[in-house]
């Protein structure tokens, strides 16, 4: 059984939302959203014998600003351990001026509707979150190293109708171009980031008990939006909502000779690679067709790897014939 803020659910495509206010200029409130779920499946008595024990944490999520947000874990005991530090106290491991996922109004979130009500969820209509995967386990591939750095993706996408139950002194936020931050896969095992810590405060967590994901925003003027949140317990999903991979997508032709078209429900990234593991041609829009040119490149086979703005990847092969 999958929880979520201590909801039990059956299937996996179930989305829980949180808002994430803009807590410095929320009346009588702290600076941190704690979404909790409760673990039941192991022996009684049992403990995180190990750092790597905690083999992955995923959040599915957009915010306005990561600079300005800290994540952590936290265990049943109390202990916590820092995923993202905030740009203030971890420049190094926080990020900078990115966004997470695709927040709504891109570069305006929380001054697109000039009621500025940074706190009110009901005037911050939510945007699309990606995947954010944090792990210490050689099992995944943490190539991306800390937030921020180079891991930003440069968009532009159509907001294009207001979520029904939402208000706004005028219409929807319509076309936005945005620096947001890549997110991870989480059925590949691929994109994690490398957590602020490292995990050694959680070693003797109890196993069972209430676990937390810890959001806390820490600077003024920006807000966002807690989708879902998963995490992998000694390799096993015992929490979360599961990160489905199943993305629809059509490649045509195939052997292709000049171009190659994919179709598929907003596609934001398409990375080709080449038998080698190589990376040789990137393309990145939101778009529901792309046509990739491919007469440079010489006959062979080839695997093209598919995204979507909601962080989910599929790959497809490519063979490339003349």
């Amino acid at each position: 059984m999958l929880l979520l803020a201590g909801i039990a659910y059956s299937q996996v495509n179930h989305v829980g939302r949180v808002f994430i206010p803009d807590a410095p200029q929320t009346p009588n409130s702290d600076s941190c959203v704690i979404v909790p779920v409760t673990v039941n499946q192991f022996m009684s008595g049992e403990t995180v014998e190990s750092i790597t024990d905690i083999s992955s944490i995923c959040v599915n999520m957009e915010h306005s600003y990561m600079g300005d947000l800290m994540i952590s874990i936290v265990c049943p005991n109390g202990n916590e351990a820092v995923l993202k530090g905030d740009l203030g106290t971890d420049s190094i491991r926080s990020g900078s001026g990115g966004f997470m996922g695709l927040p709504y109004g891109g570069n305006n979130h929380h001054t697109w509707d000039p009621t500025n009500h940074e706190s009110d969820s009901i005037y911050n209509p939510f945007g699309v979150g990606w995947n954010y995967c944090w792990s210490l386990d050689n099992e995944y591939d943490k190539s991306r190293g800390y937030f921020g750095g180079s891991n930003y993706i440069q968009l532009t996408y159509n907001f294009a109708s207001l979520p029904q139950g939402f208000q706004s002194s005028f219409g929807p936020a319509g076309m936005q171009t945005f620096s947001t931050t890549d997110s991870s896969d989480y059925a590949n095992k691929s994109g994690y980031y490398l957590p602020t810590g490292d995990f050694s405060a959680l070693v003797g967590c109890p196993l069972n008990g209430e676990w937390a994901i810890k959001i806390c925003d820490l600077w003024s003027s920006e807000n966002g939006w807690l989708f879902r949140w998963s995490m992998d317990l000694k390799g096993e999903q015992t929490v979360g909502i599961a990160q489905s991979s199943a993305v629809e997508v059509k490649m045509y032709p195939n052997p292709a000779a000049d171009k190659v078209v994919v179709e598929g429900e907003n596609i934001v990234s398409i990375k080709m690679f080449n038998t080698l593991g190589q990376l040789v041609a990137t393309q990145e829009t939101v778009s529901q067709k792309v046509v990739i040119p491919v007469s440079d490149y010489p006959n062979g086979s080839y695997v093209l790897r598919i995204q979507t703005t909601d962080g989910q990847t599929t790959s497809r092969s490519l063979v490339i014939k003349r």
